[in-house]
């Protein structure tokens, strides 16, 4: 049986940084697994490519929390102070969306096999800009040069509000 959360909905994963310092857990598991190839997220993890597990509103609880910092115009990234490790990316049009950098899950604490139940990658993205020596597998997930096509059309409304908001105070 998994862990219990304080309002005894079971806890079916839980999650650290390579310290174990920064430390979460989640009632639910990921709705998806995406792989991102920009360059920011190949150098904050020193490999190829960066693996996102998408988590819904609510379902995740850091018990210590990471440190955040804004890593670009469109979102915030966390990390342990004390280590590096990332552990996390909110965009600004889907703020209460969490993708949890997929390497901090605990592969399965209880053996009830929940850790197992994690989708694979759905998408590979900012394929324009993966690196040249990477070779994508054929694992069946979609491919995009930049953002999935509902992230683009997310992020073309929020520069759309932020224009407005910005000719509504001048």
């Amino acid at each position: 049986m998994a862990p219990s959360s304080s309002s005894s909905t079971p806890i079916l994963l839980t999650g650290s940084c390579a310290c174990n310092y920064v430390q979460y857990t989640s009632t639910r598991l990921p709705s998806s697994v995406i792989n991102c190839h920009c360059t920011q997220c190949r150098k904050l993890s020193g490999g190829p490519y960066q693996s996102f597990a998408e988590f819904a509103p609510g379902t995740v609880s850091w018990v210590v929390p990471p440190t955040f910092r804004r890593s670009s115009a469109v979102g915030v990234r966390s990390y342990c102070q004390r280590c590096g490790s990332s552990m996390s990316m909110t965009y600004d049009f889907e703020p209460e969306q969490l993708g949890i950098v997929a390497g901090t899950i605990n592969d399965d604490d209880d053996g009830d096999g929940d850790a197992e139940k994690i989708p694979k990658p759905r998408a590979h993205i900012f394929l324009k800009e993966k690196a040249s020596w990477f070779e994508i597998p054929e694992d069946g997930a979609e491919r995009w040069d930049a953002y999935t096509p509902d992230v683009e059309e997310a992020l073309q409304r929020l520069e759309k509000r932020r224009e407005d908001r910005a000719k509504e105070g001048s």
